[in-house]
């Protein structure tokens, strides 16, 4: 099953790095990469496509989950960011790893927190709900992003995280970390690209300066739980 939504994988980082960038960045670096800004999420259909359903998406199954998730947001509301980030990352980390295939019928499927919690979900979809959650609960979602990682340790195999900014820090949400730990004391991820509501990313890592005509179209990026 994996062998399909590495490919998958593949053919969308093949796609971002053909892509024209500009650079820009406002926050601390990601796992020591420079990044070029591009603002045109409609490049990310399944991101787009999942925004489109959760802000339509309603209770109409016998398995919607919004009361969990009503639970979830109400814990969060009121507290500092720190206790925020720790109960968001407790909350969506025990559920279940399921991968797309599996549990879709698909390649590679964007869940809403809904149907995540619903459902279980891969990777991306941990990511999301955590952004979701936390942007509820009062985070500014331009202070946070969902980033596409090759896990070094692991041969390159691919992964996706949150990373949540606090002033000049970078925190890890990582459905594969028990605790919210500093981005920065990961040193086996390699970011390719991250991803809001606002914009998106693409990443590099070395010391040469990066521009549009160094991007080389990505190998394959597995995934991983």
């Amino acid at each position: 099953m994996r062998v399909y939504r590495r490919l998958a994988v593949a053919l969308l980082l093949g796609f971002v790095a053909s892509l024209p960038l500009a650079e820009g960045r406002l926050y601390p670096s990601l796992f020591g990469s420079q990044e070029y800004q591009g603002p045109d999420l409609g490049k990310f259909p399944k991101w787009v496509s999942m925004l489109s359903r959760w802000k339509q998406e309603t209770c109409k199954t016998p398995d919607c989950a919004m009361a969990a998730w009503d639970a979830v947001i109400a814990d969060l509301k009121g507290k500092d960011r720190a206790t925020q980030l720790r109960i968001a990352n407790d909350a969506f980390n025990k559920l279940h790893y399921v991968g797309d295939p599996r549990n879709w019928g698909r390649q590679d499927y964007w869940e809403t927190p809904y149907e995540f919690l619903a459902r279980n979900g891969d990777c991306e979809d941990y990511a999301i709900a955590k952004f979701m959650a936390l942007k509820a609960a009062g985070l500014p979602s331009s202070e946070m992003r969902i980033v596409a990682v090759r896990n070094l340790a692991l041969d390159g195999q691919g992964h996706a995280v949150l990373v949540v900014y606090d002033g000049g820090t970078a925190y890890l949400l990582d459905n594969q970390i028990k605790d919210v730990v500093l981005a920065d004391s990961i040193s086996t991820y390699q970011p390719v690209y991250s991803i809001n509501d606002r914009a998106w990313w693409r990443h590099q890592t070395g010391t040469a300066p990066m521009t549009p005509a160094d991007l080389k179209p990505a190998q394959v990026l597995p995934a991983s739980p």
